[in-house]
């Protein structure tokens, strides 16, 4: 039987974006509530799942497995703090690539829903850019897009897509806990 997800995007949600990229562990930290917030969510029947753009690989900043020791300690330290996650997929594409799992493309919630048995239209999105509800709408999955504390240079354009605002992954926790969409 097929199980919902929220899927979380990595850089803005769980961690602290970097416009330089996060190369290394000692880059990577955590946003102030993201692990109180991975702790209530690990209490909740849904897989947690991380989709991420990394192109940072694709740019040849940091190898994969430099990334895998990134995850590997991000996951330990979010288990430490009472929550979990039962996947990672990340694009480790450059834009213009073509390729299907670079959000907006929605591959990497098509391949996680695949590998994990997740029920897409039962799931939620978590994400700081537009091209995460973007991804998340073509995959049929309900969207929430945070506020972000790094500038960005796109506007959130004139759309059709459905999402709601959250101020983090907290506030966006207390929303999929009220089913407040």
């Amino acid at each position: 039987m097929k199980k919902p997800a929220i899927f979380l995007d990595r850089d803005g949600v769980i961690n602290r974006d970097r416009l330089d990229f996060i190369k290394s562990w000692e880059e990577f930290e955590f946003l102030p509530t993201a692990l109180q917030a991975l702790a209530i969510l690990a209490k909740t029947a849904y897989h947690i799942v991380v989709v991420s753009n990394q192109s940072g690989v694709g740019r040849g900043l940091l190898s994969k497995a430099t990334l895998g020791e990134i995850h590997e300690k991000m996951i330990e330290r979010i288990q430490t703090n009472g929550g979990r996650i039962d996947g990672v997929f990340y694009c480790p594409h450059v834009l213009g690539e073509g390729c299907s799992c670079r959000k907006p493309e929605p591959g990497l919630f098509l391949t996680a829903a695949q590998e994990l048995g997740i029920d897409l239209d039962a799931s939620w999105s978590v994400g700081d850019r537009y091209r995460d509800v973007q991804a998340a709408s073509r995959a049929g999955i309900r969207a929430i897009l945070l506020y972000r504390e790094l500038p960005d240079s796109t506007e959130i354009p004139e759309t059709d897509l459905k999402f709601v605002r959250a101020a983090d992954l907290l506030d966006a926790t207390r929303i999929i806990a009220e089913g407040d969409f």
